[in-house]
């Protein structure tokens, strides 16, 4: 148990981070946001996240500016360095190429969705009504996982979710592209929507977040048994083809 409060506490600082790493989130600010003080922070973040602080958020800013090189071809170099907090394109370009082994440049040009479908999944067919509309916020209860994205393991994650927290709307949080992100390092969050505020919910054993309103595709799915959700397949396929193919630009928050 005391480990899983561990991870709230960090979950509250990893999410501090993800909204604000561009404004170079320190030891002290971050430390201060999960509670912990800034040793035992440094240590226990460590072991969470296999990175040290540091190592996390450059990591954060160069594969967003991956991302944006890839899905936001018109965007400048400099442009894309500045907006991920570097302070010049030569600086990132340096950090870039020692963490890629490409220059942005060659990135931007050559890199393509390796391993990213690029086709309509047969599946696709089945879902109803693909639209893209606006959310107000939202808060999740969750729990998160450091993990390679497939079916295997998420089926068993909902598996274990579902029995423990029966009769919710359910919802998954897919933080990283797995093309761009290591396996290890891909962020995944399994939770549900809390609707009622007075609601009470497990704050012992599942962190809690708000989700910011924005645009969202919506679809509805229909299906037997959880080992029939193909979400990976099918969020690949909306980020890499549909919104792209109907003028959209995916942000580079989450999926």
């Amino acid at each position: 148990m005391k480990e899983q409060e561990n991870h709230l506490h960090l979950n509250k600082a990893i999410n501090h981070i993800i909204r604000n790493f561009t404004d170079v989130p320190n030891l002290e600010e971050v430390s201060k946001i999960s509670g912990f003080s800034k040793f035992h922070f440094h240590r226990l973040f460590k072991a969470y996240t296999g990175e040290t602080l540091h190592q996390f958020i450059k990591r954060i800013r160069l594969e967003r500016a991956a991302f944006l090189l890839v899905f936001q071809k018109h965007r400048s170099i400099t442009d894309v360095a500045l907006s991920c907090g570097f302070s010049s394109s030569q600086n990132f370009a340096t950090a870039f190429k020692k963490h890629f082994n490409s220059t942005p440049k060659s990135y931007k040009e050559h890199k393509k969705c390796q391993g990213i479908l690029v086709t309509e999944p047969k599946l696709i067919s089945q879902y109803n009504d693909i639209q893209l509309k606006y959310i107000d916020s939202f808060n999740l209860a969750y729990q998160r996982t450091f993990r390679p994205y497939n079916e295997e393991s998420f089926t068993q994650t909902r598996y274990e979710f579902l029995k423990k927290y029966p009769n919710r709307h359910y919802i998954s949080i897919f933080w990283d592209d797995p093309t761009i992100t290591l396996e290890k390092n891909c962020k995944y969050d399994y939770g549900y929507l809390i609707e009622n505020p007075h609601e009470k919910t497990e704050t012992e054993i599942l962190s809690l977040q708000t989700m910011e309103a924005r645009t969202y595709i919506i679809l509805s799915i229909e299906f037997k048994q959880l080992r029939d959700i193909k979400s990976v397949e099918v969020w690949q396929y909306l980020y890499t083809n549909w919104l792209p193919r109907h003028g959209y630009v995916a942000d580079t928050l989450f999926c």
